[in-house]
């Protein structure tokens, strides 16, 4: 992460041509991978592949629709997806494109994370340096990250009429835990970038700490030089006279607290204002200015919802299928399971006769692969009925009934539908959990 200073260009460094030094390892399976982490620029990748443990190169398959390029690794016990938008191409539009075709080449994914630079703010309780890290958590009554393109500057201070949801609460309690970790043994950021460093010798030139001579903090109201890669023309009476003589490689920091996102028009006029801002609703000062979005925030239903409701195809549909009286069906999302097993007394009976519904004792399924376990509908009525009034069901979704046993004569189907309705008429007695051994998952069918 950067200093507050306007004069970023000590940050843009090029990555260069340099082949990754590391022995490629065997490739999990596509359905194991569970983050993903996005980039916006090739700079912010480098540093962000560069961390991983193990490197498995390209996935091996992806949807014939996602254009997305991908490097797919493990940090810990995560098995992680990598990808950057598109060369020249930022913001929400392009973010939201490309965690979208993510998805759909890797279904398990279970949040993403935005990784890259910013501006830092520092202030009186927050001595950020180059190089610092800084993780975005709820304050006050801010989820932790404020969106201020679309609000006002007013005497240093930034007043949003927007945020974004919070991270999820797997993000927000693995914070707790890490924060505990660091207070009793500290954290290892210096570690991991050595490690790093001496897996990839051609980034020290170009990601290691420049040193002091170029680590320089100007005041907030004092612009970058135009047209200038370096801050060589910059006034050097502008430089706040701060003591930075411990080597950021020697000192690294972690600071946990409140971002904002912008635009990049509105993040030039800010520039002219004094900083550090606060912001209503956060306890505390803003942290790092940062021009992307927070891409885990499109994982959450209602943000997504909210995103494509909005939209001026959504409406026109909406309005003319209000006016034709169609029917609207929303299905709220599903949860699979994979490789499972679930756990139970295996069912022995004869042969000529079918199995009562009401089993006084629970099956046992060995399967292979990827299920659905749970479809969420909003309001969702189940019936179950034989073929004879088959016809008369007005149902969009039915499924045949496969519970005949070998020897059985009965030619009658049963079916089973699901309609949605005005009120949830299914109950907690409709469903039947069974444990499995897959990581604590439980499949639950009705």
């Amino acid at each position: 992460m950067s200093r507050a200073s306007v004069c970023e260009s000590t940050l843009h460094h090029r990555f260069g041509n340099a082949r990754a030094a590391y022995t490629m390892a065997p490739k999990p399976d596509t359905f194991e991978y569970t983050v993903a982490m996005v980039c916006a620029l090739a700079l912010e990748m480098a540093a962000t592949t560069a961390m991983l443990d193990e490197v498995y190169g390209k996935p091996e398959w992806q949807d014939p629709r996602d254009k997305n390029n991908y490097t797919l690794g493990r940090i810990g016990q995560h098995y992680v997806v990598i990808a950057c938008l598109p060369e020249g191409v930022y913001g929400m539009t392009a973010a939201t494109s490309l965690i979208t075709w993510m998805i759909s080449s890797f279904r398990n994914i279970k949040f993403a994370l935005i990784v890259g630079i910013g501006g830092g703010v520092p202030s009186v309780s927050h001595d950020i340096r180059l190089g610092d890290v800084v993780v975005s958590k709820p304050r006050g009554t801010s989820p932790g990250i404020v969106q201020y393109d679309f609000g006002k500057a007013v005497n240093g201070e930034i007043i949003a009429n927007s945020s974004l949801d919070m991270p999820p609460k797997v993000l927000l309690t693995a914070m707790s835990s890490l924060a505990a970790g660091h207070m009793m043994t500290g954290n290892k950021i210096s570690i991991h970038v050595s490690k790093m460093l001496e897996r990839y010798p051609r980034m020290k030139e170009k990601f290691s700490y420049p040193g002091t001579d170029k680590d320089l903090l100007y005041e907030a109201d004092y612009g970058h030089t135009a047209d200038t890669p370096t801050c060589d023309q910059c006034d050097s009476g502008k430089l706040k006279g701060e003591d930075f003589s411990v080597s950021i490689d020697q000192n690294f920091n972690e600071f946990v607290g409140a971002c904002a996102k912008s635009s990049p028009v509105f993040k030039k006029a800010l520039a002219k204002l004094f900083l550090p801002p606060s912001t209503k609703g956060v306890e505390g000062d803003i942290q790092i200015m940062s021009k992307q979005s927070s891409v885990y925030t499109l994982l959450q239903p209602r943000t997504l919802f909210k995103n494509i409701s909005s939209t001026t195809e959504f409406q026109d549909w909406l309005g003319d299928a209000w006016a034709r009286r169609k029917p609207l069906y929303f299905v709220v999302g599903y949860r699979t399971v994979t490789d499972a097993q679930f756990i139970g007394k295996e069912i022995k009976s004869p042969q000529n006769r079918r199995l009562s519904r009401n089993l006084s004792y629970k099956p046992r399924y060995d399967t292979d692969g990827e299920r659905i376990y749970a479809i969420c509908f909003r309001k969702v009525k189940f019936e179950r009925t034989s073929e004879g009034t088959v016809q008369v069901l007005g149902s969009t979704n039915r499924w045949r009934v496969f519970n005949k046993q070998r020897g059985a004569n009965s030619e009658l189907e049963q079916v089973i539908s699901a309609d949605l309705c005005e009120d949830d008429e299914v109950g907690t007695n409709d469903f039947g959990v069974f444990p499995t051994q897959n990581r604590g998952e439980l499949w639950t069918g009705f």
